[in-house]
């Protein structure tokens, strides 16, 4: 009987991790690739979670056959992952979002709650029924369940990111899952047909080899897919290690998206000539380039125009392989001053020592973390670097000629001091794209329309729309007041990779489309003080802790307290890791399953080296909530010191990796004591909820996902975050210390 519980406990983490995977990467295709959005959709998987935990314990399973409870749910719950995820893809469609618009926050959390909370509460489930299948006491039971769930979870994690992924589609992993499940469920019934196991299993294997064969199953997935791209003929749709990418057809015109947000079309000569023409005019003679990204559009024909030498750099392999298979031959000419380089713009620049005299960005808004590392005091710093004397920078941003909104004006004003924090010569030119222009040598930059002209005419550049006919009226004089009006009326702030304040602007200005509350919300949160936020933690341990004198219940609210500090502990450092390797290494989308693989082997590690303690004592976990405030300050300094960049890039990936299963033992461990402690304060008695601590766990996990990645991150930064964890975890330890004093 204990065998087959501990298969059960390990397949129900195993299909957990596996589901959290494939649908947080379904979410980052569907909602554009925004981080915050990743937080929401984990805030709801995890009270999703936490809600079958609690529902679960209404739930009589019969004593004569304890596994057949657990086996229906993990059938019922592959079932409903199977529809789930073309569910997930159709969320646009039912939330009446056109194809390419940015749900709002408040839209994304309606999306997630619909099409997940059944996946969550089946997963929450299993977890209380396979806590009654041990047959110890109380106080260890769910150390025990919490083990063998986290040991395959941990499994998942790794077969879904070297199997599951690079050799199948998400749709066909999730169908396999059922099969998988019938294996499970013949070994869980009460008389395990080992007759049928073999014959499912064997299933399985042919399902996995001949699945990825299957026309019909992909012709599904396409199906389901194109749902994100809209009306026109949609090319092709791969996965990349960036994200889903489309190739779609419109009449004459060929179209690149990148999770659901159109990046690139060809032709569209005004995009393509707005984006490198100012920049390559403003040098006085380039004779070098380097292009960063959205160069499919049209930019580096626009570039060759000049008699120099390009190097375009193209963050995504797939995108230049989408763009040469279906775009016309002219999208991406071929030329011998033409290199293309297939490498982050970032990593690029800290390997070569090349230098060049034009560096343009051309990325589009900080509307994620990918893009806003490019617009940081630390990148700006890397491409001064790398200018020749006298050589310019140059992005260009989202605006407006004749009305700039206070939102936008904040964003602008924030790029404008980061900028011009690293150069020592910053203009900015007015139109509905603000083109932002730098240099290190005082004199170089030109800005009136004439000697633009001048320019053009010398250098016998014919263009369409950036012309002697169109210049005058877009770099005109009252263009030019205006802008500088609005850039002086406002008081930007430095955008930084570890205090990303222009990704949180930019979300504002993402917001202020929208009715919602969450409009409201993140106007009035820049205006809160951060030491307000800093002492929360501190409050609620006053309310729950100090003034415990006797009694049962006051202590059982410093142990969820403490479970709750446990949760939000691993949850939140999960995100800054999830933050933090996009910013420096930029490969989230293909690195989520091994970053939370590598956070559930420390869980198991924890988890397994506490359940072996006979005995804990308040004491105990007291001072073991310690531990986490001294991890955190080595992991800051580690972020510090990698932000340098003089460390190689797998030796930062593999201190990630690292430090993920490090604050995973540490969850591991703090959740066993807490949760022992907690249920020993029941007697051990056979009507404990089960589920409480495991509950609070998964609450203060939910707090984290919702308020770090959306709020604390972008406005305050990931210092401030990991502050704010310190308090926490100090607060936790005033709680149960005061708790100490008494009977453990």
């Amino acid at each position: 009987m204990r065998r087959r519980a501990i298969i059960s406990c390990v397949y129900l983490g195993f299909f957990s991790q596996v589901a959290q995977v494939i649908l947080l990467r379904e979410a980052f295709g569907v909602f554009a690739g925004v981080e915050m959005v990743l937080g929401m959709i984990l805030f709801v998987w995890l009270l999703g979670v936490a809600g079958g935990g609690l529902l679960a314990q209404k739930i009589r399973t019969r004593p004569e056959r304890p596994f057949s409870a657990p086996a229906r749910i993990y059938v019922l719950g592959a079932i409903l992952l199977a529809l789930t995820v073309p569910a997930i893809r159709f969320v646009p469609r039912l939330l009446g979002l056109t194809p390419g618009e940015i749900p709002g926050l408040s839209t994304s959390l309606l999306g997630a709650v619909i099409t997940l909370t059944p996946v969550c509460l089946i997963c929450g489930a299993g977890f209380t029924l396979n806590a009654r299948l041990f047959p110890r006491e109380v106080s260890r039971w769910v150390g025990e369940v919490y083990l063998w769930e986290a040991a395959g979870a941990a499994l998942g994690g790794l077969l879904v990111t070297f199997i599951f992924i690079p050799f199948s589609t998400h749709l066909i992993t999730v169908i396999g899952l059922i099969v998988m499940t019938g294996v499970i469920y013949c070994l869980l019934s009460s008389k395990p047909h080992f007759r049928y196991t073999i014959i499912f299993g064997v299933l399985y294997l042919l399902w996995f080899v001949l699945a990825g064969r299957s026309e019909l199953l992909k012709q599904l997935d396409r199906t389901t897919r194109a749902a994100q791209i809209g009306a026109g003929e949609v090319l092709e749709i791969v996965d990349s290690p960036y994200g889903v990418l489309a190739a779609a057809r419109y009449a004459e015109q060929y179209s690149l998206f990148d999770n659901g947000i159109l990046i690139s079309s060809y032709p569209d000569p005004y995009n393509a000539e707005e984006a490198v023409h100012f920049g390559l005019l403003s040098h006085p003679h380039p004779q070098s380039a380097l292009l960063i990204g959205g160069g499919t559009g049209g930019a580096i024909a626009e570039a060759l125009k000049y008699k120099l030498r390009l190097v375009y750099l193209e963050i995504d392999p797939a995108i230049i392989e989408l763009a040469r298979r279906h775009f016309p031959r002219q999208a991406i000419p071929v030329s011998g001053r033409c290199q293309v380089v297939e490498n982050d713009g970032r990593r690029y620049l800290t390997q070569t020592d090349s230098l060049y005299d034009v560096i343009i960005v051309n990325l589009g808004e900080p509307g994620t973390a990918l893009v806003n590392r490019y617009f940081t005091r630390e990148f700006f710093q890397v491409a001064r670097n790398h200018l020749t004397a006298g050589g310019v920078f140059s992005f260009r941003v989202v605006s407006s000629e004749n009305y700039i909104s206070p939102e936008r004006a904040v964003l602008l004003a924030s790029l404008y001091r980061t900028l011009s924090d690293v150069f020592a010569d910053v203009v900015v030119l007015p139109g509905p794209m603000n083109i932002f222009l730098a240099a290190d040598t005082s004199g170089v930059l030109i800005s009136s329309a004439q000697e633009f002209i001048s320019r053009l005419k010398s250098r016998a550049i014919a263009n369409i729309y950036i012309n002697e006919y169109t210049l005058p009226f877009r770099l005109n004089d009252a263009a030019f007041d205006y802008l500088a009006g609005k850039l002086e009326s406002v008081d930007g702030r430095l955008n930084s990779d570890l205090r990303p304040i222009s990704y949180f602007q930019n979300a504002v200005l993402w917001n202020q489309h929208f009715a919602g509350a969450e409009k409201w919300l993140l106007l009035s949160l820049q205006n809160v003080p951060s030491w307000i936020v800093l002492c929360l933690p501190a409050v609620c341990a006053l309310l729950v802790g100090v003034f415990r004198r006797t009694g049962r219940r006051p202590a059982e609210r410093s142990f969820l307290f403490s479970l709750a500090i446990t949760g939000l502990t691993g949850l939140t450092m999960e995100i800054v890791m999830l933050y933090c390797f996009q910013v420096y290494l930029g490969q989230l989308y293909s690195r989520i399953g091994l970053l939370i693989a590598c956070f559930m082997v420390g869980l198991s590690i924890g988890s397994y080296l506490l359940t072996r303690r006979p005995k804990c004592s308040s004491w105990f976990l007291a001072f073991g909530h310690l531990v986490p405030i001294l991890a955190v300050g080595v992991f800051f300094a580690m972020l510090r010191v990698y932000g340098q960049g003089t460390a190689p890039v797998l030796v930062a990936e593999l201190l990630f990796y690292l430090s993920s299963t490090m604050f995973g033992l540490l969850g591991g461990a703090l959740f066993v004591i807490a949760n022992r402690l907690y249920l020993q304060r029941f007697g051990n008695t056979t009507h404990v909820p089960i589920a409480g601590g495991y509950a609070a766990d998964l609450f203060g996990a939910a707090l984290g996902a919702l308020t770090v990645s959306a709020i604390f991150i972008p406005l305050w930064g990931v210092g401030f975050t990991l502050g704010f964890i310190a308090v926490g975890n100090l607060s936790a330890v005033v709680a149960v210390g005061v708790v100490s004093r008494g009977k453990p």
